[in-house]
């Protein structure tokens, strides 16, 4: 969420925000929310961040900690130097690390469950495997935001060859299915793909909805997002909606 006095002030506010998330995504970083505002042109920020797998063991390796190291000192100077670009006379940052929200047992649960499409989809990509893991229980307990879920399918989908994109479909429908009975406040996921699917000569459009997503009923919050996925065999439309009950609805 963006919080401006006007417009000049919202654009530089929307473009220091891109900035940083380019950067955390080149660090391999998942921005899932954040807030910024400005008070008396100090740029104050607050980022909910998910640290992937290929990060975390990149900071064990070199025994740092992954709640207080998120820049190098280069990095902090592109940083310093960017917000003096956009005029800011200073900024605070305040991080919430979204990898102390992870319950280990439900990962376990989730791992026994998903073995069959981990050996389809997954294999030697244990790393991403871990990632997917993680981010889905923290969709389930409404920890991460649907855009950054989104980012983990489609990094899924990319490297898939095109005979193994029907397993894909299959382990999104069981997904959908285990999350709807995990967490009762989530009304009803819808996932659209468009693109050559299965190598198919013409781009076509595969659906999998389980429950309600209504687009005009009050009753329920209904989040949606988009991202494109770029493969071997074309570029891939990704659309996603999720369906949360109002009066439960946590973030």
């Amino acid at each position: 969420m963006v919080i401006g006095h006007n417009d000049k002030t919202s654009i530089r506010l929307k473009a220091a925000l891109n900035f940083t998330k380019d950067l955390l995504t080149q660090k391999s970083i998942l921005t899932s929310k954040y807030n910024a505002y400005l008070v008396s042109d100090i740029l104050f920020l607050e980022l909910d961040l998910y640290y992937k797998s290929s990060r975390i063991k990149r900071y064990n390796r070199h025994k740092r900690k992954v709640s207080t190291t998120v820049f190098s000192n280069i990095e902090l100077n592109k940083f310093s130097n960017m917000y003096h670009f956009f005029k800011f006379n200073a900024m605070h940052i305040k991080i919430h690390n979204l990898n102390c929200e992870i319950d280990v047992q439900a990962i376990l649960d989730l791992n026994g469950s998903m073995l069959p499409f981990k050996r389809l989809i997954y294999n030697k990509r244990e790393n991403l495997y871990y990632d997917f893991l993680s981010c889905t229980c923290l969709l389930i307990k409404e920890k991460i935001s649907i855009d950054a879920y989104l980012v983990v399918l489609c990094e899924t989908f990319n490297y898939l060859h095109k005979k193994k994109q029907k397993y894909f479909f299959q382990m999104i429908e069981f997904l959908i299915d285990t999350i709807l009975k995990s967490n009762i406040r989530i009304k009803g996921i819808k996932l659209n793909v468009s693109g050559r699917i299965n190598g198919a000569q013409r781009a076509n459009t595969s659906q999998i909805k389980i429950g309600s997503t209504p687009t005009n009923d009050y009753k329920n919050i209904l989040s949606f997002t988009k991202k494109s996925s770029f493969t071997f065999y074309g570029i891939y439309g990704f659309k996603l909606w999720i369906s949360y009950d109002y009066e439960s609805k946590k973030i």
